[in-house]
C-alpha cells in the first residue's frame, strides 16, 4: 500500500504507467512529453519525477553496427 503515487503528474492527471510508454516511444525530454500527454506544463512540481522515469525508461542507445571480420583480401595479394 505504500508503493509510488499514480500519477507522475497530477496536475496533467497522466499516470506513471504512460509517462513510461511515451518515453520507450522516443519522448526523453520533459518538452516532449509536454507535448505528447501534458504532463509537466503546470506548475512543475512533477519535473524531478518525470526526469527520474525518462531516465529510467529511455531506450538503450542505439548499438554500434558490428564490426566486419575480413578473412581475405578481395583483390587479391600484392595488388
Amino acid at each position: 500500500m505504500g508503493g509510488p503515487p499514480r500519477f507522475a503528474c497530477r496536475c496533467g492527471q497522466v499516470t506513471r504507467r504512460k509517462v513510461a510508454a511515451l518515453v520507450r516511444r522516443g519522448a526523453v525530454s520533459l518538452e516532449a512529453l509536454g507535448e505528447a500527454c501534458g504532463a509537466g506544463i503546470s506548475c512543475r512540481s512533477c519535473h524531478p519525477t518525470l526526469r527520474a522515469l525518462i531516465e529510467r525508461h529511455r531506450p538503450a542507445a542505439d548499438p554500434p553496427p558490428p564490426r566486419q571480420l575480413v578473412l581475405f583480401d578481395p583483390d587479391g595479394p600484392g595488388r
